[in-house]
């Protein structure tokens, strides 16, 4: 257990693999000078332990002038808080149900004071990490809930990787597949199919060609570690020092592929700058998806999550949107408009 002035922490192992994970409670004080103290503090923790960290409690900041109602808050403090959030990697999870989670008692003003910050590490383990706030009874503030749900929303759209163009096969690949797809009828129809046709081939060249690049970058990880051992030992002879060459060349394209992959679904552009960082494009990932995702939206008269009711309020609110509603034409009688003849 570790404590200071504000939190109180415990550090523990995470699952079958053991890896190192920290819960923090904070309680953060109300001055600005407590506020810094306390994120250089546990910024300091979470850079120098590193693992997976979880941190909840009252932040006493919010991050932005929408998570404030009612009174104008300091915009350094935002901004320190801001710094703290990004510059440990966290990631801010979405609060569902409510906006605040703070009550002036007189209702003047309200605040999202409470939250759950989660490690990088910590929000992979989940598809999508939710905080709902629990009705509030003589309590100033309102309990949050961090849940985790996996909810199948069906097909997902096919996206074409910016990595697979750097197979020297995938160009030849798409060009030969194109060609030889038959399709009979009208062109709009042939062309929408063979781009149908041609997005399952795709998927299959990907599986078999190029290949699971996380599951070949730990295969070479592993087969390079048992030759840096076989060296410590007794020294490689000639085809396994080859191999660990190889091996290196392979992990690099291997990396590169990573990084592509990483920077199209982040869609930032550090990565033109130079920074390799994949930790940072996690993360941008994570925030994006947070942020652009549907987890419910209002029904008629409730709140909906189930997806098939979501889909079916979906359609219900266009169809009323786009049908034509009746009503009386305007008509002008008894004025003699010149007509166009047909001769």
């Amino acid at each position: 257990m570790f404590e200071g002035r504000g939190f109180i922490g415990i550090f523990g192992e995470w699952g079958s693999q053991q890896d190192t994970c920290s819960m923090v409670n904070v309680c953060a004080p109300c001055d600005r000078k407590g506020k810094a103290e306390l994120w250089e503090e546990i910024g300091g923790l979470v850079s120098e332990q590193g693992g997976r960290w979880l941190l909840a409690g009252d932040f006493n900041a919010v991050r932005s002038v929408v998570e404030r109602k009612g009174r104008l808050g300091e915009t350094q403090d935002m901004e320190e808080f801001n710094q703290f959030v990004n510059g440990t990697g966290l990631i801010d999870v979405r609060l569902m149900n409510r906006k605040f989670t703070w009550y002036r008692p007189d209702g003047t003003s309200m605040s999202r004071l409470d939250r759950f910050l989660l490690s990088t590490d910590m929000s992979l383990l989940e598809r999508d990490w939710i905080q709902v706030g629990v009705r509030r009874t003589i309590s100033d503030h309102c309990a949050i809930i961090l849940k985790s749900r996996d909810i199948d929303w069906g097909p997902k759209p096919f996206r074409v990787l910016d990595a697979w163009q750097q197979h020297p096969e995938y160009r030849d690949f798409v060009e030969d597949r194109w060609k030889n797809l038959q399709i009979e009828g009208w062109a709009a129809y042939k062309c929408k199919q063979k781009l149908k046709l041609l997005k399952e081939e795709c998927k299959k060249w990907n599986s078999k060609v190029f290949g699971n690049v996380e599951v070949t970058f730990d295969n070479l990880v592993q087969q390079i570690e048992k030759l840096d051992k076989k060296s410590e030992e007794g020294g490689l002879n000639e085809n396994e020092t080859q191999l660990r060459r190889e091996c290196f060349q392979e992990l690099w394209d291997i990396l590169q592929k990573r990084e592509a992959v990483w920077k199209q679904k982040s869609r930032d552009n550090w990565i033109r700058l130079g920074d390799a960082n994949t930790t940072f494009f996690h993360r941008s990932v994570h925030a994006r998806r947070a942020q652009n995702g549907i987890l419910g939206i209002f029904g008629k008269d409730e709140w909906v999550e189930e997806p098939n009711l979501v889909k079916k309020e979906a359609v219900r609110y266009f169809c009323k949107l786009f049908q034509n509603d009746q009503w009386s034409r305007l008509v002008m009688s008894g004025i003699p408009f010149r007509r166009i003849s047909t001769t």
